[in-house]
């Protein structure tokens, strides 16, 4: 064990806790991150790394949780996050493949085909631009029988790990302090 100091302790070492790191140090901070893990071993890994402006609540169960104006706005900012990002891959060097490919959001257990379509509509209303497959495009397109799905082109990275850590968290310069602690156990 050693004791160790810095401005902020950043727990998770995925894409979110590296992305942190490097908006801290850029401001002159230093930091420690921290992963029962190791870093990216968790969820990041496991997407490899894939990363695209859909959060992880329909836009139209949002609504109802939060408001409409709200959920929409949380929607947008999602959107302009991913384009932020761009930038700041392109500033760092980080060498990433990007793609613009189609999202389909697929029927589940959260909604239902009709409920799909409602979320394509809310999606249009709120500025993201969405269109809903039915059943036959769906299936002559992209070759998946399902009910339908709400269909928009989004921007997807598919980023090589090591090289958004390496980015993100060891330093450049001396001002920008980042260390790593692996505990042998929790």
């Amino acid at each position: 064990m050693r004791d160790v100091k810095a401005d902020v302790l950043i727990v998770g070492m995925g894409i979110g806790g590296a992305a942190m790191a490097e908006a801290l140090t850029r401001d002159g901070l230093s930091v420690i991150c921290i992963d029962r893990r190791g870093p990216l071993q968790g969820s990041t890994a496991a997407t490899t790394a894939l990363v695209q402006f859909e959060i992880d609540q329909p836009l139209t169960k949002l609504s109802k949780m939060i408001g409409g104006a709200a959920a929409g706005q949380a929607w947008r900012r999602s959107r302009l996050a991913l384009f932020n990002l761009q930038g700041r891959i392109a500033e760092l060097g980080i060498r990433c493949s990007q793609v613009s490919a189609p999202s389909l959001y697929l029927a589940g257990t959260t909604l239902d085909p009709t409920d799909l379509r409602k979320e394509a509509e809310a999606r249009r209303r709120t500025g993201i631009g969405a269109s809903f497959l039915t059943r036959g495009r769906l299936r002559d397109e992209f070759g998946i029988d399902r009910g339908g799905a709400p269909f928009s082109a989004t921007i997807i990275w598919r980023l090589i790990r090591e090289n958004l850590v390496q980015a993100c968290c060891w330093p450049r310069s001396t001002e920008r302090r980042v260390s790593t602690l692996q505990p042998r156990r929790w």
